[in-house]
């Protein structure tokens, strides 16, 4: 009797061992895999900037081609800005004394 039950204690410790192992694994290869995902996005993501990098630049180029020829020109506007609230000097300011 002795001998099955040190046998199925071993048995119970080597599997609570292994489970911690297998679980070890399970959160170690989760990690990789938010990392590889994470890389991957910011690849991504650095490729669209260098694609836009290079379409602002042939534009910038084809710009500089096209006043140099005289059949365009570059034009830069500006934004016109509207104010909706009254000027403040415009009204009477009012003495905190005044409210008393």
């Amino acid at each position: 009797m002795k001998k099955k039950l040190a046998v199925a204690q071993n048995e119970a410790k080597d599997a609570a061992n292994l489970r911690s192992e297998i679980e070890k694994m399970r959160v170690k290869y989760e990690t990789e895999k938010k990392a590889s995902a994470a890389k991957d996005e910011r690849i991504k993501r650095l490729e669209t900037d260098i694609e836009e990098l290079k379409r602002n630049q042939a534009g910038m180029l084809s710009a500089r081609q096209g006043s140099s020829l005289g059949t365009s020109q570059a034009r830069t506007y500006t934004k016109t800005v509207t104010h909706t609230k009254p000027l403040s000097s415009t009204k009477k300011k009012k003495n905190w004394w005044n409210n008393l």
